[in-house]
């Protein structure tokens, strides 16, 4: 997040063709679909896996408040999607947690 919206969304519009496995957005929803609507009025193209890719508001929702917590959260979701996760609690697993 740069504080200059107008940075953000030239800065996705140029990410957005590399094709990441993953962007965070920090803000509100709002925010990022507005990015996404002006984008695609300028006609850039974003495809379903850009879609899959963006994660905004960014971060897992675990309660997070302070920087630092929004910090973990983060983390939290990126380690969850390169491992093909959900972040969802082991307390609920029913299955093995490490596959041998």
């Amino acid at each position: 997040m740069t504080h200059n919206y107008n940075y953000e969304v030239e800065f996705l519009k140029e990410l957005l063709p590399v094709q990441p496995p993953y962007i965070g957005i920090l803000g509100p929803k709002k925010k990022l679909e507005r990015i996404l609507d002006e984008l695609e009025e300028s006609g850039t193209t974003i495809t379903q896996r850009n879609l899959e890719a963006i994660h905004g508001p960014v971060g897992l929702d675990i309660g997070s408040e302070t920087s630092e917590e929004i910090a973990l959260a983060i983390a939290a979701e990126i380690k969850a999607v390169f491992s093909e996760r959900n972040g969802y609690p082991l307390k609920y697993k029913t299955t093995v947690i490490h596959s041998t």
